[in-house]
């Protein structure tokens, strides 16, 4: 079993909301730490300019359409003229200048035939603009969840990119944490781990991992030390807060009816492991060898007997090879 260095209870899905465009605020139909819904109304701003902008649009259309109609009985009825003067214009019955003006005449009517359908495209693109325009003045929630943070009150004036609310899924929950470069070898995806956080004592919550980054970094809250960050995907629990600080172990290995000793006995680091062995009331300084270790038990495959005692309180004045101490009942392994 290896062990995480703190970490940190974060929503799986979270996000600010902006605006999209400008407006000033007439609603809020949600406040801080309410759960909303996909697509529930959170902000809208004022739509006045907006819907006149849609009508706007609808005005130019229809004028467009009725231009575009005109346009097209001129052209229907100077086509006949054009190609009647051309046949007359063929048999010495109509002179050249005749024929020009009843060509011009239907060019005139196609090319007022093309700028109303430009006319009309035009317009219908400018409704389409103020129509999603006017979506964006009701600020929705993009997924379910709890609303954080609230910004604006009514009457502000929003600006785009002004933050409009948080919103974070509390069902959807990880810690986010990292551990040693030693240690990055014995994990993988979906190994199983443990959380404890200081709010529950005594209660161990379970999980899995679910991301590890590409490349191991230094961290920044130990100086040089490098580490590899992991993402633990948590089981959803209501006792689970967003921000909470916890302590993660990632299940590297199992192991059971080993003799094993409180990690907080063990001295050194690497291969250099020392416990104080209590033999007739004094301590004895023994090199042991380790196995599989956690925050709580370590493994011990060398080095100590079942039965002995050790000295679990390190810190205690004093202590050094041969020094006495006192035995609790409990102190053997």
């Amino acid at each position: 079993m290896t062990s995480a260095v703190a970490g940190e209870i974060k929503s799986a899905h979270q996000t600010q909301v902006k605006a999209e465009i400008a407006g000033t605020v007439v609603a809020l139909h949600a406040q801080r730490g309410d759960r909303v819904e996909k697509g529930q109304l959170i902000v809208s701003l004022d739509p006045a300019d907006l819907d006149a902008r849609i009508s706007q649009a609808h005005g130019q259309i229809a004028a467009a359409k009725a231009a575009l109609a005109e346009a097209q009985a001129q052209e229907s009825s100077a086509e006949p003229l054009a190609r009647r003067v051309q046949q007359l214009l063929a048999q010495g019955a109509a002179t050249q200048d005749a024929a020009d003006k009843a060509t011009a005449g239907r060019l005139s009517a196609l090319a007022a035939e093309a700028s109303a359908r430009a006319q009309i495209s035009e317009a219908e693109a400018a409704l389409q603009m103020a129509g999603i325009a006017r979506k964006r003045a009701d600020i929705r929630a993009p997924f379910p969840g709890a609303i954080q943070q609230l910004y604006p009150e009514v009457g502000a004036d929003m600006v785009p990119g002004a933050p409009v609310f948080d919103i974070l899924d509390t069902t959807a929950t990880r810690v986010e944490t990292t551990i040693d470069e030693a240690d990055a070898s014995r994990v993988e995806l979906g190994q199983p781990a443990e959380m404890t956080l200081d709010a529950y004592p005594g209660v161990r919550f379970k999980g899995k991992v679910s991301l590890i980054a590409p490349a191991v970094a230094p961290d920044p809250r130990l100086g040089t030390t490098r580490s590899l960050p992991i993402w633990v995907a948590v089981d959803p629990d209501p006792r689970l807060r967003i921000g909470m600080s916890s302590t993660v172990e990632i299940i590297v290995a199992h192991k059971e009816s080993v003799l094993n000793v409180p990690s907080q006995a063990v001295i050194g680091r690497g291969v250099e492991r020392d416990v104080y062995r209590v033999e007739g009331g004094v301590a004895r300084k023994v090199r042991v060898q380790v196995g599989l270790s956690n925050w709580d038990r370590t493994e011990i495959t060398a080095g100590l007997a079942e039965g002995d005692a050790v000295v679990t309180s390190l810190d205690s004045i004093g202590l050094t090879d041969g020094a006495h101490v006192s035995t609790a009942s409990d102190g053997g392994i």
